[in-house]
């Protein structure tokens, strides 16, 4: 099998070590969604790939997601695109300027390799793709209580918008470095849910699946 991992830094692959007994090709795609729907597409086009793994961190916005664990992204949105009219936020969905298809499904790009997503032996959430990390506590509410929100990050949506858009098989791994909101660094974890997700990486590769 052809595995790609791809991460969107240096970092987050020294964080996430070798997984045991794993031979794949590796691809820092950089920060954010540009940089990962360009440079994710460019290789898939040079490349053949059967399937894809995005590890990293993510901020977590659900107090039962902890700082120092792992998680499997079900779904991703855009919570930033569309439009604020009369103080209230409205999303390209519900503008009517999205539809549904293999790409989006109610407004939302959702990962359907059920039995990939299980193997992993994590917990499964909503992921939202930001071009801003989250500081603002009103903009944070309104991701949680419009989105329904788990975690956030600045590249997951790109990953899945590729890998259905390519119909290549994928699966996204997150380790929980921080809060959501939370800027000091010292409460911060990096290689403890990297290890986690080295560890998810694993699972899989032990699964039916790659038999």
């Amino acid at each position: 099998m052809n595995l790609l991992l791809v991460a969107a830094t240096k970092n987050e692959f020294d964080w996430l070590g070798n997984p045991e007994g794993l031979n794949y090709h590796q691809l820092i795609s950089g920060v954010g969604l540009l940089n990962t729907a360009v440079n994710l597409s460019r290789y898939l086009c040079q490349n053949k790939i059967d399937l894809v793994m995005q590890v990293g961190i993510a901020g977590s916005y659900n107090p039962s997601i902890i700082v120092g664990s792992a998680v499997t992204v079900h779904s991703e949105c855009l919570p930033e695109l569309g439009v604020m009219e009369d103080g209230e936020f409205k999303s390209l969905k519900q503008l009517g300027l999205i539809e549904d298809s293999k790409i989006y499904q109610n407004g939302t790009l959702i990962n359907p390799h059920v039995n990939l997503l299980e193997s992993a032996k994590l917990p499964l959430v909503k992921g939202a793709t930001v071009m801003e990390i989250s500081t603002n506590e009103e903009r944070i509410t309104r991701f949680k209580e419009n989105n329904k929100v788990d975690i956030e990050s600045m590249e997951g949506a790109a990953c899945h918008h590729v890998c259905l858009e390519f119909d290549i098989p994928f699966i996204q791994i997150r380790g929980i470095s921080n809060i959501v909101g939370e800027r000091n660094k010292r409460n911060w974890q990096f290689a403890q849910p990297m290890r986690k997700v080295r560890e998810s990486i694993e699972n899989i590769c032990k699964s039916q699946l790659f038999r």
